[in-house]
């Protein structure tokens, strides 16, 4: 494995968090209330999240940690039904990568408005943190591969217990991220995802399929993969 540790700047993720928070949370600025709301939401980034470092760790895989539709980065199999249709020629790299937001400090009790508006920036720093993440990879891969979607434990039937084995391959506590005994990381607003370098294939899978919370052997069940 050839291991990254990232230090992401507030700074380089600032608009595309700021744009995916407004978003979440509705807002229209041409609006006189919902610019009150967002100089709350504003005062809010600033006491929590303002000048604020991401840390992220991108760990990269040869094609033989893919083999029948299992990625086995060494720490255990990790699989799902979309796997299964990928090629093992297809595979020239694999990439996990894992990365945190941190806490923040506001408490629900004392604070409410407070409390969802820190809680929903974690969550928009969270998605550019992965995109700025996506982004770094895709560009480093080489002329004519192509990466695919991220796969994370908990969506597109992957069990949520493969968290750990995530952490564990790319030693997520350099960064401060644990794992609990229910597979989920710690601090909550952390994600850790798998990707592939492809040649000469595109992955054929339906975008609902990516963010999919459901259990594997769910899949026959579902209207979205039937033709």
């Amino acid at each position: 494995m050839k291991k990254k540790i990232l230090r992401i700047t507030e700074q380089e993720l600032h608009r595309q968090a700021e744009s995916i928070f407004i978003k979440a949370c509705g807002f229209d600025l041409s609006k006189e209330k919902d610019r009150r709301m967002m100089a709350t939401a504003r005062a809010v980034w600033s006491q929590e999240y303002e000048g604020r470092e991401f840390p992220a760790i991108i760990g990269s895989f040869g094609a033989d940690t893919f083999a029948d539709g299992i990625v086995d980065l060494g720490d255990g199999p990790i699989s799902c039904n979309i796997f299964e249709g990928i090629p093992e020629d297809a595979v020239s790299e694999v990439y996990a990568f894992t990365l945190t937001a941190g806490e923040y400090s506001i408490d629900s009790d004392s604070d409410m408005m407070g409390y969802v508006y820190a809680d929903i920036w974690g969550t928009s720093y969270v998605e550019a943190a992965s995109e700025y993440v996506k982004s770094l990879i895709d560009s480093g891969i080489g002329s004519g591969l192509t990466l695919s979607p991220e796969f994370g434990p908990g969506y597109f039937g992957i069990p949520v217990e493969n968290t750990r084995k995530l952490a564990d391959i790319l030693r997520a506590d350099d960064i401060g991220i644990q794992v609990n005994d229910g597979g989920l990381l710690i601090p909550q607003k952390s994600c850790a995802s798998i990707m592939f370098a492809f040649h000469d294939f595109q992955l054929d899978a339906p975008a609902a399929c990516v963010t999919c919370q459901g259990a594997k052997g769910g899949c026959k069940f579902c209207n979205i993969t039937k033709k």
